[in-house]
């Protein structure tokens, strides 16, 4: 995932998926530079609707 409006705008639907109240508390995304989702030198990163319900 890029910095660019469309990456953006991806991001954006992710972390909006995890702050619905209906989201299973063990739903997560996984964002990774080897598999092309992220620009190369980035770092991996995941996203975890569990870490944000505490």
């Amino acid at each position: 995932m890029g910095g660019d409006k469309i990456a953006l705008r991806s991001l954006a639907e992710l972390l909006l998926t995890l702050s619905e109240s209906d989201t299973p508390l063990s739903a997560h995304f996984h964002l990774e530079v080897s598999a092309g989702q992220l620009t190369p030198g980035s770092v991996n990163l995941v996203l975890d609707h569990a870490e944000w319900n505490q």
